[in-house]
């Protein structure tokens, strides 16, 4: 079946009207160095790596229009971040989304606008992103998939011009990587070839593991320096460990008997209350492989021709022993066996429920978890009369995102627990479980089947971007620009469950009777260890069905004529196709002057966006017999 969710007319799209001023508070009489006058331009260019590299950010932060904050060079390398999201952390009024558990990724808000509305681009292209497991929020691009070592610098604006690609209303994020015609530090007296390699490990004492890493940049440059280029490659392999505490919530009405008869003399209406309890040791191992490239040409003085880009490759793997608990609430509560405030449940005691009913239980899995991701971006660009009055750049550029989700797991049950055991304290830093010994006992659990999935996401995008730039007297530059950009997503979900109801050999597979290692040490949790099912020796006793995958057929030909005879069936509530056309154009207008002794800059500009969507994908019918 296929749908236009949405046409936005040619002529109509989206128009963004920027107006801005910002006063500095500095003399004119010396802000004359600002001054766009460009008849007889004198070009300073700083050499050095530290001292060029801050220069650069500050003549960057003087002279922009709006509120701006760069990361230079000599920033990235003063911390061990394993990734840009940690270093755009520091920016103030940015906030950084982290990603612990590897679902999805490190975003960035600025000032309060989530990352929906952040756009981010590598060198003025737009990257694209898996999202969240490679089906959600797939516009949000996920910075952890960027190490810091191929990154050069980062501009963070904090408000959108008519300038910045569609998207970005709260702000952009912009990465940059190295320019080779600008990479003077590489080199060392007056060399044609140059290059920096770094070897580090780091020691993790939650895991006691070392992680190695190896980053490396190399560049080469013909003798007038008209000719440059580099590669920067980055590897590192590091294990993690992350304990995982979460309840889901819902609204309930709950009976408490006040006189201690048994019998509900009130009920609390739409109390938030924990239905399910989950608890997760996340041990696992984050594999990149990263590479940056470029070259320029400066054919003349006025025109020069670059080639660059980035791959990055991110594999995070995960074996998570899970415990669920499952409690119900439809007894009748002593008053002190519950505690409510702001309408939500802040601890529960067991052992004062009269007739709890329902089932009181718990689900223990092990669940393996392997996301890869691997993105690229190339772009090829040609640059007019950087340093002349007028000046135009025209760019085409590739970007792709190629996701694998590979998930499954064996579930276990403990059903018709005794509730009085269980205790619950929301109370404090971390939350406090206590449970009866049935559920750490094998003899407690019967086998109730196994969940595969496959997941794989393939999405590209190519875009023509155009720019022109106008200096004019009395301080106004005009700038006007247009943008073309073709994007296909093309998600593709298969999965099952598969019922194995109390097989005695399945159950007799899954545990030793080891625990997991305590979670959460030293907090005070009590319930920190629990059965750890074994995986392989559950898929030893089952191999056809724990060892099942999606065929090639359903995962990589036509989605609407996919063929799923075979393998993990495809899931086509959350499989489709997104193919989108956007066009958009801009002019706006930069000024700076004068008022008094103060100097102002200000601008102010439109721009118009047109968007042509087609989504492919399927409805699902329900039949009903009225007579049955």
């Amino acid at each position: 079946m296929k749908f236009n969710k949405s046409i936005l007319a040619t002529g109509i799209a989206t128009g963004l009207l920027c107006v801005q001023f910002n006063v500095n508070a500095q003399a004119v009489e010396d802000s004359s160095e600002l001054s766009t006058e460009t008849n007889d331009v004198e070009v300073i260019e700083v050499r050095g790596g530290i001292r060029g590299s801050i220069i650069n950010s500050q003549n960057l932060k003087r002279s922009a229009q709006g509120v701006v904050d760069a990361i230079t060079s000599e920033d990235l390398g003063k911390f061990t971040d394993d990734n840009i999201g940690a270093a755009i952390a520091r920016i103030p009024g940015v906030q950084i989304q982290r990603n612990d558990n590897g679902i999805g990724g490190d975003r960035a808000s600025i000032r309060g606008m989530g990352p929906l509305f952040v756009s981010t681009t590598v060198n003025g292209r737009t990257p694209l992103s898996h999202g969240d497991e490679g089906i959600g929020n797939i516009r949000q691009f996920n910075l952890d998939v960027i190490p810091t070592e191929i990154i050069s610098g980062v501009v963070v604006r904090k408000m959108p011009t008519a300038a910045t690609i569609e998207g970005g209303i709260g702000g952009s994020v912009e990465l940059q990587t190295m320019e080779p015609l600008k990479a003077h530090s590489l080199y060392k007296n007056n060399d044609n070839f140059g290059g920096v390699v770094t070897v580090s490990a780091i020691n993790d004492s939650l895991t006691e593991d070392w992680s190695s890493k190896f980053s490396g940049v190399f560049g080469a440059r013909n003798d007038d320096n008209t000719l440059a280029g580099y590669v920067a490659i980055v590897t590192s392999d590091a294990d993690y460990s992350v304990d995982e505490a979460y309840t889901r919530a819902q609204e309930r009405d709950i009976q408490i008997d006040t006189d201690g008869d048994g019998v509900a003399d009130r009920v609390e209406e739409d109390v938030i209350s924990h239905s399910r309890i989950t608890l997760n040791a996340i041990r696992g191992s984050k594999e990149r492989q990263s590479v940056s490239y470029g070259l320029e040409w400066q054919a003349n003085d006025d025109l020069k021709f670059g080639i660059n880009g980035y791959t990055s490759s991110y594999d995070v793997y995960s074996q998570r022993p899970t415990v669920d608990l499952f409690f119900d609430y439809n007894g009748v509560f002593d008053e002190d066996a519950i505690s409510i405030e702001n309408n939500f449940v802040q601890s529960i005691d067991g052992s004062g429920v009269t007739n709890p009913g329902g089932d009181f239980k718990v689900e223990n899995f092990d669940l393996l978890f392997d996301n890869l991701s691997e993105n690229n971006v190339i772009g090829f660009n040609v640059e007019y009369g950087a340093y002349s009055d007028f000046s135009l750049k025209a760019d085409i550029s590739y970007s792709s995102v190629e996701f694998v989700q590979d998930l499954r797991l064996g579930i276990m049950g403990a059903y018709g627990l005794d509730p009085t055991d269980f205790r619950f304290d929301g109370t404090g830093d971390v939350p406090s479980f206590t449970y009866g010994s049935e559920v750490n006992d094998p003899d407690s659990y019967v086998s109730v089947g196994f969940f595969g999935r496959d997941r794989r996401g393939n999405n590209e995008q190519l875009a023509l971007k155009l720019d022109a730039e106008w200096v004019l007297d009395d301080g106004i530059k005009i700038k006007a620009g247009v943008r073309q950009a073709d994007t296909e997503i093309d998600v593709r979900e298969t999965g099952r469950f598969t019922l194995i109801w109390d097989d005695p050999d399945l159950a007799a597979a899954s545990f030793t009777g080891d625990l997991t290692e305590p979670l959460f040490p030293g907090s005070g949790i009590e319930f920190n260890q629990f059965l750890e099912p074994d995986y392989d020796a559950q898929a030893a006793v089952y191999p056809e069905i724990f060892n099942e995958r999606a065929s090639s057929s359903a995962i990589n030909g036509s989605l609407l004529n996919a063929d799923d005879s075979t393998g993990l069936p495809l899931d086509k509530a959350n499989s489709f196709v997104v193919e989108e056309k956007t066009t958009a154009f801009y002019v706006q207008a930069d000024m700076e002057g004068d008022i008094g002794d103060k100097l102002f800059t200000a601008n102010m500009g439109v721009r118009a966006v047109a968007t042509d969507r087609t989504v492919y994908g399927f409805q699902t019918t329900r039949v009903v017999n009225s007579l049955n």
